[in-house]
């Protein structure tokens, strides 16, 4: 199984490194390092947060108490990650003074590379199998920064560097253990409210969606025959604007699939954090804002993530990376839904029932439509209810918030025009 923390792109044995030994002691390597956002929420909770959210099964707190900035760094069972082991990188930042830049070589011919900046926080923890991709990465990160100190070989003839073996003497005593992420009884209340929630959405769209085979609805949509849709509505000879694009279902399914999928690798870039993540056409696109890092880090890291992606950058604070997603069947139907203002009271009746706050827009055209723009923390899949009744659907625009954790859809439900 590939770890979902990995940052190289293939399928290589730095992917599974996630244990070294020094001395008789195991450590954690390869672990996701990050600082804890001013938000008001506690550093565990943070932790827990983005454990879930990138789907992994490990945290470690590294509170700074004052020190350093605080801290936390996700594993994975996948890298043989363990609850109670130690993080090695952690284990080198607590003596330290000034920052460092090294490469050791340790048992097993595996290589590790530590970052740990002028105000202790731990920039790089990475594995490697091969010489020449840690000493890249070495190179690359030695020009990003001024480093107090660098350790690495000696016959790498690195100017201003030292030839200093690890050994548990330099590491310090406090442990930083790694955690599994327990099921307490708030999360186990989300959860099942949740799948409540999917019940009840369920529930709405079964009995409250206007039936013409049941009269006595608040709501009723009228029942149009497709035969005399001709004489109650305007045919326009114009492209029909759904033909051609993704059924809504299999579109949102297919965004939600691709953040799980590289959400991880964008977040794996060092010095820059993904803030935003939108869907279109056949492609999922991060934005990474600066955060410590250089614009030059960017070219020969980005090569190193699956895919690779594509790389944008608009100025050297701001950069895009876009993976493409696989291809979709296309709408082909020639109806639009009919009683179009209906559809639209009858899904705004549903949206207050469970207290949504949902936007509506009326487009004008040959096709009219009804704009839908809601936000929403849990995953859009949930929307399915009400959706999968309709036909001449679009989405517009699909988003995520990794701030916010919240996602953002916008819709299109195209009808007729009116005789």
């Amino acid at each position: 199984m590939a770890s979902k923390l990995k940052n190289e792109q293939d399928d290589t044995p730095s992917d599974t490194i996630g244990i070294v030994r020094l001395g008789r002691r195991a450590y954690a390597v390869n672990l996701i390092w990050m600082l804890q956002e001013v938000d008001g929420s506690s550093l565990k909770e943070q932790a827990k947060a983005s454990a879930e959210r990138f789907n992994v099964d490990l945290i470690a707190l590294r509170p700074g108490g004052g020190m350093f900035p605080d801290q936390f760094a996700l594993g994975d069972f996948a890298l043989k990650h363990v609850s109670g082991i130690s993080s090695l990188a952690s284990a080198v930042a607590e003596p330290l003074s000034g920052s460092l830049l090294a490469v050791w070589l340790l048992d097993g011919g595996i290589w590790w590379l530590v970052g740990i900046n002028q105000e202790g926080v731990i920039l790089y923890d990475r594995a490697f199998i091969d010489e020449n991709e840690v000493r890249e990465s070495f190179e690359l990160s030695m020009a990003g920064y001024a480093w107090d100190q660098l350790v690495c070989p000696e016959y790498w003839q690195v100017p201003g560097s030292q030839a200093v073996e690890l050994t548990p003497s330099l590491l310090g005593t406090v442990k930083t253990r790694l955690h599994a992420v327990s099921m307490e009884l708030k999360s186990v209340l989300l959860l099942g409210g949740g799948v409540l929630l999917l019940m009840v959405l369920f529930a709405l769209a079964y009995f409250l969606w206007p039936d013409e085979k049941a009269p006595g609805k608040t709501i009723a949509l009228p029942a149009v025959h497709p035969s005399s849709i001709a004489q109650k509505y305007i045919l326009p000879q114009s492209a029909r604007p759904w033909q051609g694009k993704p059924q809504v279902l299999q579109e949102l399914q297919r965004c939600v699939d691709g953040l799980q999928t590289f959400s991880m690798e964008a977040a794996s870039v060092p010095g820059w954090a993904v803030v935003k993540a939108h869907c279109d056409d056949q492609h999922i696109t991060f934005q990474l804002d600066r955060a410590g890092g250089y614009a030059h880090w960017l070219p020969p890291l980005v090569t190193k993530l699956k895919g690779p992606p594509m790389l944008q950058m608009s100025d050297s604070e701001h950069a895009n990376l876009t993976w493409k997603l696989g291809a979709l069947p296309m709408q082909n139907g020639k109806t639009a839904n009919a009683g179009l203002d209906d559809i639209q009271q009858a899904l705004q009746a549903q949206f207050d029932d469970l207290g949504m706050t949902v936007k509506w827009e009326k487009v004008d055209g040959d096709w009219p439509a009804w704009q839908l723009q809601l936000s929403l923390e849990q995953s859009p899949m949930l929307l399915s209810p009400f959706f999968s009744r309709l036909t001449a659907t679009v989405i517009k625009a699909i988003s995520y918030d990794f701030d916010k954790q919240s996602w953002s859809v916008t819709v299109d439900i195209f009808g007729y025009r009116n005789v």
